[in-house]
């Protein structure tokens, strides 16, 4: 059966050493995350080259226009998400600490030519099996994983089946199954936009999720949970994992078939406690005083005049009060209304509060006004106009024998 013929050429390539110094070996393998790739990804490479040698002559079934695989390291997907060989084909490079205490779900859909969702396949959580199967997480290895055993499944090797990854109701990655009835269609499968499956085989879905893609704010809390998902209110973890680590393989175990590796366990559904001082569900970092508003820094004075459109009055000033409200200058003069329901001109000829004289002309500005000139026979600057003596000051043009006589702007004679 596939199922046999795939897990011993996997064990044949993959098979740990047993004696004490090939147990040392693997240890230094194992300690940092991306040196422990490396002795599997060669060996996966080996995988490949062979079945590209098999004499079967299938050719991949590419079934949707719209296959991809989607993490933090294909098409632009989520960051801090990343799925692992055997779903692709490298180890992708770790970008931030790995997140061991969520219960991811994992689902296979069936997808129609279209790419759309036609049916769910299966739905593995962490809190149960299905088929004996469930998400499980190693914390050595630093990855989640559930095995799809395909043999017990009705699949259609002319369909694609897409793999959704979620947590806290939130999808993080998704990726494309190509199912093929031979080893040498293995090799013939797209890798940038499927994962090969040999039909009957079985299929160990390994995935790393980083803090940052389920913590945005990085205080510890999941950004589903957290009562102040934009900035820091961290919490009290009532949970700790303690697990004795890098223990070796019982004889036998093959943990792309089973859960026999030592450092894998089921995950650990933690409980937080943030800090909530009036237990109104939102955290206290995020509870301001009044007068204050919540910024990525934390509590800050609120601008009332810079965050209200059109506060106050251009030609007012605008201050801001405690309480986050704010207040507005009087209108200048020549103005009226108030700061806050704006400011308008007035017309001091109209109304009749201009200085000028009787004698001149009242002109209305923009905020104030202007005197005329004063008449002839008159002198001043338009707000005060006097008559001009042409008599006295002998200006006036009479005959020699004639008397001048001054009347209001003018004289006779």
């Amino acid at each position: 059966m596939p199922t046999v013929e795939w897990s011993a050429r996997v064990r044949s390539l993959v098979e740990r050493p047993r004696d004490e110094g090939e147990r040392e070996q693997l240890a230094r393998e194992r300690s940092p995350l991306a040196t422990r790739w490396k002795p599997l990804a060669a060996s996966l490479a080996l995988l490949g080259a062979s079945c590209a040698n098999m004499t079967d002559d299938e050719t991949s079934v590419g079934n949707t226009d719209s296959a991809l695989i989607k993490d933090g390291a294909h098409n632009a997907g989520q960051p801090g998400f990343l799925f692992l060989p055997p779903v692709v084909s490298g180890y992708p490079q770790a970008t931030d600490a790995f997140e061991p205490r969520l219960s991811p779900e994992v689902r296979i859909d069936e997808l129609d030519a279209q790419g759309a969702t036609k049916r769910t396949l299966v739905r593995y959580t962490s809190d149960h099996r299905v088929q004996d199967e469930k998400v499980r997480r190693n914390i050595f290895g630093q990855y989640y994983l559930v095995r799809f055993k395909s043999s017990r499944f009705s699949i259609d090797p002319a369909v694609t089946y897409r793999i959704r990854v979620s947590v806290g109701g939130r999808e993080l990655g998704v990726a494309d199954l190509d199912v093929v009835t031979s080893w040498s269609g293995l090799a013939n499968v797209d890798r940038t936009r499927y994962v090969p499956l040999l039909k009957g085989a079985t299929l160990p879905i390994k995935f790393r999720i980083e803090k940052k893609a389920v913590d945005r704010d990085g205080d510890g809390v999941f950004d589903w949970l957290d009562n102040c998902p934009d900035v820091k209110n961290p919490p009290v973890w009532s949970r700790t994992d303690a697990y004795p680590t890098n223990r070796p393989f019982p004889s036998g175990c093959d943990p792309d078939e089973a859960d026999c590796d030592p450092d894998e366990h089921d995950c650990n559904l933690g409980r937080f406690q943030q800090p909530d001082s009036d237990h109104d569900g939102i955290g206290d970092a995020c509870d301001c005083p009044a007068g204050q508003v919540q910024t990525p820094t934390g509590c800050q004075t609120q601008d009332a005049c810079a965050s209200t459109p059109h506060a106050c009055d251009p030609l007012t000033t605008c201050t801001n009060t405690a309480g986050g409200g704010y207040t507005c200058s009087a209108c200048p003069s020549g103005y009226g209304g108030d700061g806050k329901a704006g400011c308008t001109d007035i017309d001091e000829c109209t109304a009749g509060t201009d200085d000028c004289s009787d004698l001149s002309l009242c002109m209305n500005t923009v905020g104030s006004y202007s005197c005329g000139a004063c008449p002839a026979g008159y002198q001043g600057n338009g707000h005060s106009c006097t008559d001009i003596d042409e008599c006295a000051d002998h200006t006036a043009q009479c005959a020699a024998y004639a008397t001048c006589i001054n009347v209001p702007g003018s004289y006779r004679c």
